[in-house]
This record gives structure tokens, C-alpha cells and sequence, in this order.
């Protein structure tokens, strides 16, 4: 059976990013939200979010915070970069820098104050350079910095120091569990205070692990900066096959509430995975994004994924129903009518007639049809003929081109006749037309 999509550009597709389903035609709508817009430096390094759906981001002029409307922004004493922010159950916005970490709390005002936990640590550590990620865990917080990892209970007092045999390369909180990547020796987790060197890791004690994606029973998908992706299950390291090149250098990867994995990257974009390793999108300048590089990612509660750049944020919106079928996403010119028909789909546009195979590809199969070119108003189907109404008449879509029915005059729509299925009419620049079907001919 054939169908009608009310609205080229926006498609209703209730099954979207989030069912894991094959690749959709189309792009998921974004929003960019520039350096100027949102008054702060160009680099993101973390994004959070509080219960009340305020959006905190680790910037490199401070902590910004945005309200769905309008953006703030709030510097460490010593007005360096933040590196990080994460934020508790009580409300508090934990954030660390260059030689500082604490965390901003709300005056009666409701503007944020930050209260240093510097002073808090042992004097002899007090030096610090980056304290790059916090990582909260039951009821202990960790600061995280290349030579020593910081250990406070909740009521903010310092609790022990974990210290590396070289250099913590990079933090990674999965399943309730701090493991860290230490450079020249591999993977470990941290339990009762202690390092617990993790299976098999040692094969990868020279690359740099940028993320963790844990599932049951110990499995877990170690994302490497330089050198892909690699299964890890305790006993074993293998490489994990994806269809994204090898070569991408990875900056991040998370797991969605979906399942699939969203992965930045330094300069192809942003991917989205399925667990099977299949890709489901790739966005990068080719196809709207403004900025190649994803240094942070964040899902939000609704579900949309949220990309710190090196040089401004972008809200992808895979929660929404919708996708948006533009020049970004292969097609040329703007959306009036599409049509499903015979497991093709055709657009109409202001520059032509445009089909597809309704193979589950992107439109990176779309191509234009023959014969058309020019402003599309309407694709419908009569009497089991497909016909297009156009700014130069009407015409007979075909398998690969299309034949005039009538070129006096432009077409607007087409319309059966409810008790003469034999014949439908047209409006027209120069009014109705009347149309006549016989053993599969049109007449005028």
C-alpha cells in the first residue's frame, strides 16, 4: 500500500535514533549555540545537568550554566579553565581547573558562589597543575589529576590519596566502578582505596583508553584516542570491529539510554553506534555540523545528546519524533510533498522530482529524476499511477523520468472523483482541469 508524508522536510518517525533501528532518511534537528551566544571561551571540556534541567558546561573562561534561555557564566578564583563539573544529589555543582576544584552552591539570590576544597587537601599537596575529572562514586568524590587522585567523603573532608607508579592518563566511571588508564602499565579499578591492576590490560599499556563502555559481567569496550576500539572480558582483549575508519581519533564515547554508542571524535564528528558496532549516524560539516571536534558528551534527561566543541555547543535533538530532510542530508532545494511508492520514496522540491530505494539507507542514495526539474507541488496516486503536479503542468512519474500530461499551464494537486473513479480533476494556474483514465491512459 502506498502512502502520503504530510511535510517533506519534517518526517514523524516515532521510532527514530532510540529504537536502534536501521538508519532513517534524514538528520535529527541541532541546535549551535556559538562562543558569542553564550559569552564565554571557545573550548567545552564537560557538560552536566541538574534535576531542575539547568545545563552546566566546563568551559575554558569558567562554568557556564544555561536556563533553556539564557546563559551565565562563573569564574574559579584563580579565573582559570574548568576542566570538569558534575553535580550531587543535594543540588551542589562540584567543578576543577587548573590548580583548583571545589564546588559552586546558590546564594539567596540564587547566583553561584564557589567554596575552594584546595585548603581542605594535605599541604604537601597543595601544588596543583590540572585537577581534570570528578568522579562521584556512593558516598566518596574523587579529583583526579595525572599524579594523584583525591579521596573525600561527603561531608567534604579529605579522606586518602591514591598516587601513581608513572602518569593517570585518563578517569572513566562505569558501573558504580572508578577505573583508571596509568601509562606503561594499563587498566585499573580502584577498591577500598586501592589500585586493582584489571586482566589482560597490560596489552594496551601505551595507548591512551578516552572511554569506557561497560556491560554485564565484566565485558567492557575500551575506546582508544589513536588505535580503535577493543573488547575487553576479563579473561581476553580483542579488537571490536565498527564500520567507522580505524584511523578516527577518538575523543569520547558514552552509552545511551538507547543502548547504542555515541562517540566524539577530533575531527570527523560525532558517531552513533549500535552495540553491534554498526553505524546508525555520522555527523560531521558535510552534513551540519558547525564544528568537526567533540572534546565532551553528555545525554540529557530527555534524551538528547549534547556535543562540547573546541570551539562551541551543539544540541542534537534525538529525542524528538521528527527527522529533517535537507541539503544536509542529501537533498537539493526546499520540501513541498513526498510520496511511498512501488518501496521508492520521492520528494518533491522547488528544484525537481527526487527518488530513493527504500533500501534503510540515508539519502546519500537519493538521485533527481529525469525530466523534472523545476518546482514540484504535488505527488499523488491515481488509479495506480503515480503523477506529479508541477510549476509546468502535469506529468506521468515513470521508472526513470517523467512524461507531460499537460504543459499550458502549471498544476497544483490532483483529486479523484468520488463516484467516477474513471476520472480526476486538477487545479491549475488557469483554474480546474479535468482528467479522464482509460485501460491506463490519461487524456485531458
Amino acid at each position: 500500500m502506498s502512502k502520503t508524508y504530510c511535510g517533506l522536510v519534517l518526517f514523524m518517525l516515532a521510532g527514530m535514533l532510540n529504537s536502534a533501528a536501521a538508519p532513517l532518511p534524514g538528520l535529527p534537528f541541532m541546535k549551535y549555540y556559538s562562543s558569542q551566544e553564550y559569552q564565554g571561551g571557545i573550548q567545552n571540556f564537560a557538560i552536566a545537568q541538574s534535576d531542575m534541567g539547568m545545563m552546566y558546561v566546563a568551559n575554558n573562561f569558567g562554568l557556564l550554566e544555561y536556563d533553556g534561555t539564557s546563559w551565565r557564566r562563573y569564574s574559579l578564583p584563580n579565573s582559570t579553565k574548568v576542566r570538569d563539573v558534575l553535580l550531587d544529589e543535594q543540588g551542589l555543582i562540584y567543578a576543577s581547573g587548573q590548580g583548583e576544584f571545589g564546588y559552586f552552591m546558590p546564594d539567596e539570590k540564587g547566583l553561584l558562589q564557589f567554596q575552594s576544597l584546595l585548603q581542605v587537601l594535605p599541604e604537601a599537596y597543595r601544588d596543583l597543575e590540572e585537577v581534570w575529572q570528578i568522579i562521584k562514586i556512593h558516598e566518596y568524590l574523587y579529583f583526579c589529576t595525572n599524579e594523584h587522585i583525591f579521596m573525600f567523603n561527603a561531608a567534604h573532608e579529605f579522606v586518602d590519596v591514591i598516587s601513581s607508579t608513572s602518569t593517570f592518563e585518563s578517569f572513566h566511571h562505569t558501573n558504580n566502578q572508578l577505573i583508571v588508564n596509568q601509562w606503561g602499565s594499563g587498566l585499573y579499578s580502584i577498591e577500598n582505596g586501592s589500585l586493582v591492576f584489571m586482566e589482560q590490560t597490560d596489552l594496551l599499556k601505551d595507548k591512551l583508553i578516552s572511554g569506557i563502555v561497560s556491560f554485564a559481567n565484566e565485558k567492557h569496550l575500551l575506546f582508544t584516542r589513536d588505535d580503535g576500539v577493543y573488547y575487553h572480558d576479563g579473561g581476553k582483549i580483542v579488537r571490536w570491529e565498527t564500520a567507522f575508519p580505524a584511523s578516527t581519533q577518538i575523543n569520547q564515547a558514552i552509552r545511551l539510554k538507547s543502548g547504542n554508542i555515541a562517540i566524539g571524535t577530533q575531527s570527523d564528528g560525532v558517531f552513533v553506534l549500535e552495540a553491534s558496532g554498526a553505524t546508525i549516524l555520522h555527523l560531521d560539516k558535510t552534513n551540519g555540523l558547525q564544528n568537526n571536534t567533540i572534546l565532551s558528551l553528555f545525554e540529557d534527561v530527555s534524551g538528547n545528546l549534547w556535543m562540547g566543541h573546541n570551539n562551541g555547543i551543539t544540541l542534537l535533538e534525538l529525542s524528538l519524533p521528527f527527522r529533517q530532510i535537507d541539503q544536509f542530508s542529501g537533498l537539493s532545494g526546499t520540501g513541498y510533498d513526498a510520496y511511498f511508492y512501488q518501496d521508492k520514496t520521492y520528494y518533491g522540491t522547488n528544484n525537481g522530482l527526487f527518488v530513493q530505494d527504500d533500501d534503510g539507507s540515508l539519502l546519500d542514495n537519493v538521485s533527481a529524476v529525469a525530466g523534472s526539474s523545476g518546482h514540484v507541488y504535488k505527488i499523488a496516486e491515481i488509479q495506480n499511477q503515480l503523477l506529479m503536479a508541477h510549476n509546468d503542468g502535469a506529468f506521468k512519474v515513470g521508472a526513470s523520468a517523467v512524461s507531460p500530461l499537460l504543459t499550458s499551464t502549471g498544476i497544483w494537486n490532483f483529486q479523484s472523483l468520488k463516484h467516477h473513479p474513471e476520472k480526476f480533476i486538477s487545479g491549475s494556474y488557469n483554474g480546474v482541469m479535468l482528467f479522464d483514465v482509460k485501460d491506463g491512459q490519461i487524456r485531458f
